[in-house]
């Protein structure tokens, strides 16, 4: 059950407890204090992460059409040989892209220190 402390000598019923119920009762206490912050935040950020997979999903087959519209154009004879150039084009441009540090123009719209020179 528990064990009496120091403090529980002028109190007899006052019982200090035991550490395993210190935790559950730190648990009970916390899931009262910010039940609803909590769990509104963790759906958020479930469906947010969701909906950026799925993004980066379209992002991704985006990207892949236009390597294979890339690939007709640096030369590729046939269908099979524009599909395997895929994989080589994408990588030619994450490794471009990262070397650069290349941003799409639109990305620094919030700094407008460019636009007033």
């Amino acid at each position: 059950m528990g064990t009496r402390d120091a403090s529980s000598a002028s109190h007899p019923h006052r019982l200090r407890a035991e550490p395993a119920r210190q935790g559950l009762l730190l648990a009970a206490t916390l899931s009262l204090a910010r039940p609803t912050d909590n769990d509104q935040e963790t759906r958020f950020c479930t469906i947010s992460t969701e909906r950026l997979k799925e993004t980066v999903r379209g992002l991704e087959k985006f990207r892949h059409g236009l390597a294979l519209v890339l690939a007709c154009v640096e030369g590729v004879d046939d269908e099979r040989s524009a599909l395997s150039a895929v994989d080589s084009i994408v990588q030619r441009y994450v490794a471009a892209v990262e070397a650069e540090g290349w941003e799409p123009p639109f990305a620094s719209r919030g700094d407008r220190s460019e636009d007033a020179e």
